[in-house]
């Protein structure tokens, strides 16, 4: 699930991502796990940007639109949470 999550993020928004991060960044998804207290996913994942600048702006309020997009198109229902990492790709 985490290779078609990243596939779905770095693929289908890849212009946007380049806008908002810099041409050349892209998201790492680490693991997905299942947290039974809280009912919901907790997604795991870092960004590697290009352009710290631009990403100031968006980090990481983009990162939530980006996941809202990526977990509607896999069709779970259920909630879930995002614990991110942000990482200069050089």
């Amino acid at each position: 699930m985490e290779r078609i999550l990243q596939s779905l993020i770095n693929k289908i928004d890849k212009e946007y991502i380049d806008v908002l991060y810099g041409k050349g960044s892209y998201f790492k998804i680490h693991k997905i796990n299942w947290l039974t207290q809280l009912k919901c996913y907790q997604i795991t994942l870092t960004l590697y940007c290009t352009d710290l600048e631009l990403t100031k702006e968006a980090y990481p309020d983009g990162i939530e639109y980006f996941m809202k997009d990526a977990w509607g198109l896999l069709g779970i229902e259920g909630k879930y949470v995002v614990v991110s990492s942000l990482d200069v790709k050089l």
